[in-house]
């Protein structure tokens, strides 16, 4: 195998940057150990508006060919051999100023046995302008240390990757004293937010003054990659003067209504004398630095006019004892819809309980060289192309958020289905892996691929599959998809022990095969993959797949190995960022996650310093911690995660916490918009996805006119985090800017488990606050929702949780003159349809209903449904179960509320949810929205959820509301039932649950219906601007009677059980 011997270029190019130099940086290195080869990525700054960049590379020897470049067309001069153009691609030829044109590549051979000398290259006008001249290393055969690897920065799945890299560090030279000043107003902005009320305004405050002893700072501002920074000269003391306004933020804030305008301020000065510190922020791949000489002091003084925008969270700006906030977004609506995004990538046959309307199966046809079935796994992003090695990583970084943080998954209904999420793609790489040293890891061909603008569904071709095994081996990839498989291992072996040793097995012989055969990029087997997903090195998943091998089982060489490739591959040093190419910074955390040893903890620590303000990550004036332009949202997101890892392992917790929840609010909002499609306040409705900018019809063709529409995607991607701003914060919603706009599996992996750590330390903070005592009446109280609606949402969306009583409540009890009809206590001998009549299309009666004595105790007769074991949907499960019919006992009305109790035996198993009666209106064959759209109908069925969560499905008509598929606690699907206010209470067992929901029907036309929820007396959730119907005719005509497990035979009746319902009445409104 070849010695590869790397050298980092550092370019100074006199490009027209005002009063300054701009860096091209260049990261070169030999790929033979006569140094007759040399493969190089270049990084430059951009200046000007260009539509169209060329760069002119002069090599002082002659290059006998190229072998490969990308992201740029590589040009041979026709007069000389040693002149070459780099010049654009169709797709990134357009750049800004401000922007960074990183990724371009190439490899090139010289005559063997050349002596190398300085390169030249120019950025040609109008993108900007220079010269740029570095001195290649020359070649050698004593190995180096392996360098932090710099990962590529655009996995996307219409384009090339682009991947960027970092400049050695300059040795500080002697400090003496200086004096920068800057002015700061407070910031009116607070630290955190409560859950009860809001903040009293503070009185006026005078000038203080707070001073610290520090020594100024000896830390390298890059990172080398050859050798350790030389020691600092002495340095003298120096004091940091702060003058500003002292905050007049409280401490935390009301969820409920927004804080009183602090009182006018006058001005203070904060002073610090610090030491500098001797430890650098970045350190050499080869040694550690030497201590710096005794230093002496120098002066620094600060004035900052604070914006009133987020800004980045100090490293030092919470305590560790201080309680951290509960969020003021709605988390658990944030994991759910992240799951239905991948839910929305699946291919291949897409299951019976299939929750995404605008998908169906796909690619069916997708084969190994010898038939193998390649079927299933996950789109990448807005594409059809299945990229094993991306697909790896995020399986992985989901799974470890869903085994550290389950009792977010728990406590949010999402638990069985997050189960499913990560065994879609876990199925798939047991396909994949069809010999002990044989993986698929591709199938799609990348560019034939984004020649077509199609539905996923259309895809009937048998496409090409690209394989690595012993003859042409992918070290990276082997060991990636050996971590994934053996953290599945971890999910799945208490719940499906047969699955989980598949998994194990597989993941110890892709591991073997990693570690033992020759060690090769797989992209450098995979020429295709390289145009895409190229890896830029293979040590650190060597080092990942050891490690998520000892936590799968325990053993001791495992861990061994982990603990001497981390040592010798310098993993310590891999501070660029956590990604599905870099996982460097994942294995620290796991690391110490898995030892406990400090030198883990301080590696952590040196990660999260180095992407913390103060370090060496720019931050966009808002407060993003803004690593790359290209999806810059996933690298913040994906430290964010690791920040809440660390912080859940005792180092630095409240400040670590702090920090990442402002990264994934900036996320959800805190901008004021949302980058998350679905959720929050104006999201992306044009997300780069073919899938859901194609039209609901199947039989519609779906084509490029769909790429170019101005209009909002027709389908909702739900949950998907799109790529994110440029550094200025700038962000615009364009279907056809993937830089921006696309969306991809590995964007929300890191996000995902971020949020699931959030929640999970959001569970823990109200699981330590004190109880309330004893409810003395049997009505309960309700308190306010933890997650309050946004004041900037367009239309009335609240929500609050009742807390039940540990008593039977009693039924709600409307004014006489308001009730149009209440059902009569049953008799012992009644049929179940007493008091129901007239009853229309009655389904499984007799079989499952009965009327028997209330369960809880007592003289009073009710009905009881019977849900036998394998039964769903009434009328077309094998086994009969539940019951279904349709009754109108009361006079049609426009402005109605039905009321009853419902009784779920203390064994009861919500399993995967089932069906409650509710309203329903116009024709009684509405199946969906779809029907509602066409037939002029609608229903609003009652549906209880896997943890017991209440919703009600709502069959309804389109078009709704611009903002409807936006609003708090809805789930769009145009094709069937739309989910409102789910999550908003929860059914308990054992006792007696009532449930109100009052619809007021929309005029014809006009988006003014209304909704609202009640559970045991409180109204929970209302939502208003609905549309019910499109004509007069349409009233609330009678009640749905529906009751039954699932919808398919995925979501059966686990286990044979009862229902038992009583209270049943219409009124005008309570």
């Amino acid at each position: 195998m070849s010695l590869h011997h790397f050298a980092v270029l550092s370019l100074m190019a006199l490009i027209r940057v005002p009063a300054a130099q701009a860096s091209v940086i260049v990261d070169s290195r030999w790929t033979d150990d006569q140094g007759a080869a040399l493969q190089a990525r270049l990084s430059v700054p951009v200046v000007n508006t260009c539509n169209g960049w060329t760069i002119t590379l002069t090599f002082n020897d002659d290059i006998s060919h190229i072998e490969n470049s990308w992201n740029a067309n590589f040009v041979p001069s026709s007069t000389s051999s040693r002149v070459y153009k780099l010049s654009n691609l169709s797709w990134n030829g357009n750049l800004s100023p401000g922007s960074t044109l990183s990724g371009i590549g190439f490899v090139v051979r010289y005559s063997p046995q050349s002596q190398v000398e300085p390169i030249t290259a120019v950025f040609d006008p109008p993108c900007g302008s220079g010269t740029v001249e570095t001195t290649t290393p020359t070649p050698t055969t004593t190995p180096t240390p392996t360098t932090t690897p710099t990962p590529t920065t655009t996995p996307a799945g219409t384009t090339p990757t682009e991947p960027s890299t970092t400049a050695p560090p300059t040795p500080p030279p002697p400090t003496t004293p200086s004096t920068v000043c800057t002015t700061q107003s407070p910031s009116t902005t607070p630290a955190s937010e409560s859950t009860t009320a809001p903040p009293t305004p503070p009185a006026p405050t005078t000038p203080s003054t707070v001073c610290t002893t520090q020594s100024p700072s000896t830390t390298p501002v890059t990172e080398s990659t050859t050798a350790p920074p030389t020691p600092p000269a002495p340095t003298t003391p120096s004091t940091v003067c702060t003058t500003q306004s002292p905050s007049t933020t409280p401490a935390t804030e009301s969820t409920t209504a927004p804080p009183t305008p602090p009182a006018p301020t006058t001005p203070s000065t904060v002073c610090t004398t610090q030491s500098p510190s001797t430890t650098p922020a970045s350190e050499s791949t080869t040694a550690p630095p030497t201590p710096p000489a005794p230093t002496t002091p120098s002066t620094v003084c600060t004035t900052v006019t604070p914006s009133t925008t987020p800004t980045p969270v100090s490293s030092t700006a919470s305590s560790e004892t201080t309680p951290q906030s509960t969020s003021k977004y709605n988390l658990d609506e944030v994991l759910e819809k992240s799951i239905l995004f991948y839910e929305a990538q699946r291919s291949g046959v897409l299951p019976a309980e299939n929750r995404i309307p605008w998908r169906r199966s796909s690619h069916l046809n997708d084969l190994g060289n010898n038939g193998e079935d390649l079927t299933g796994g996950w789109y990448d992003a807005g594409d059809t192309v299945k990229f094993g090695f991306p697909m790896a990583w995020s399986t992985t970084v989901l799974t470890w958020g869903l085994l550290d943080y389950p009792d977010a998954y728990h406590a949010t209904g999402q638990y069985e289905y997050m189960l499913d999420c990560i065994r879609w793609p876990l199925e798939y790489f047991l396909k994949a892996h069809t010999a002990d040293n044989e993986l698929y890891v591709q199938v799609g061909h990348g560019e034939t691929d984004h020649d077509l603008w199609t539905r996923p569904s259309d895809g009937t071709e048998n496409r090409p599959a690209y394989k690595i095994d012993s003859s042409n081996p992918g070290t990276d990839a082997a060991a990636e998809t050996a971590s994934a498989l053996a953290a599945g291992y971890l999910a799945f072996k208490d719940e499906d022990i047969t699955f989980a040793n598949r998994l194990l097995t597989s993941a110890r012989k892709l591991y073997t095969f990693a570690a033992t055969s020759n060690r090769v990029k797989y992209s450098d087997s995979v020429s295709d993959a390289n145009n895409y997903y190229p890896s830029y090195d293979y040590k650190d998943e060597l080092v990942w797949a050891a490690a998520w091998l000892y936590r799968a089982t325990g053993e001791a060489e495992f861990l061994t190995s982990a603990t001497a490739w981390y040592d010798e591959f310098g993993i310590q040093y891999s501070n660029w960022g956590f990604s599905w190419d870099d996982k460097g910074p994942g294995t620290k955390v796991l690391m110490y996650q898995l030892t406990s040893e400090d030198k883990y903890r301080q590696h952590v620590e040196g990660y999260l310093t180095y992407w913390m303000p103060g370090g060496q990550i720019p931050y966009t004036p808002k407060g993003l911690a803004f690593r790359d332009q290209w999806g810059s949202l996933r690298y913040a997101a994906n430290s964010a995660f690791l920040a809440l890892r660390a912080a859940d392992l005792g180092i630095s917790s409240a400040t670590y916490r702090s920090w990442a929840e402002g990264q994934i609010n900036y996320m959800l909002g805190d901008t004021g918009r949302s980058f998350v499609v679905g959720f929050g306040v104006n999201p992306p409705v044009k997300p780069h996805h073919r899938a859901s900018s194609c039209p609901t019809d199947f039989n519609v063709v779906c084509s490029w006119d769909a790429f170019n529409s101005p209009d909002p995607n027709p389908n909702v991607l739900n949950g998907a985090l799109v790529g994110g701003p440029d550094g200025n914060d700038q962000y615009v919603d364009d279907r056809t800017n993937y830089r921006t706009n696309e969306v991809t599996t590995d964007y929300n992996a890191g996000f995902q488990s971020a949020v699931a750590a959030l929640k999970s330390h959001q569970l823990s903070l109200r699981a330590t606050q004190p109880t309330e005592s004893p409810l003395t009446e049997a009505t309960p109280t309700a308190v306010p929702s933890t997650v309050a609606p946004s004041t900037d949402a367009p239309s009335t969306v609240t929500s609050t949780t009742a807390v039940p009583s540990t008593e039977t409540p009693t039924t709600v009890a409307p004014t006489e003159p308001g009730v149009l009809w209440r059902h009569a206590p049953y008799a012992a001998d009644d049929n179940y349809l007493a008091g129901w009549q007239p009853a229309q299309q009655i389904k499984d009666d007799d079989q499952n209903a009965a009327v028997v004595l209330d369960p809880a105790g007592g003289n009073e007769y009710v009905l009881r449904v019977l849900y036998p074991q394998g039964s769903y949907r009434p009328g077309a499960s094998p086994v009969l179960g539940g019951i279904q019919f349709f009754s109108q006992p009361f006079t049609p009305g426009t402005a109605l509320m039905l009321t009853y109790q419902v009784y779920f035996p203390q064994d009861f198993d919500f399993s995967k949810g089932g069906k409650l009666p509710g309203f329903y209106g116009g024709r009684q064959t509405c199946s969906g929205s779809k029907d509602a759209a066409t037939l002029g109908c609608f229903s609003t069925r009652v549906t209880w959820r896997g943890n017991g969560d209440g919703q009600i499905s709502a069959y309804l008509p389109s078009p709704q509301s611009q903002d409807f598929c936006t609003k708090e606690r809805v789930f769009c699907n145009f094709q069937w039932a739309h989910s409102l206010g789910r999550g908003s209470f929860k059914f308990q067992k054992g006792r007696w649950n009532t449930f109100s929901q009052y619809l007021q029907l929309n005029n014809p036309g006009v988006h003014d219906g209304r909704a609202e929820i009640y559970f045991d007396g409180q109204k929970v959730y209302e939502i208003d601007k609905l549309n019910f119907r499109t004509t007069e005719s349409v009233k609330i005509d009678g009640i749905y009677f529906s009751t039954f497990f699932g919808g398919g035979e995925a979501a059966a009746t686990p286990v044979t059980t009862y229902t038992y319902f009583k209270g049943f009445e219409v009124t005008e409104k309570i």
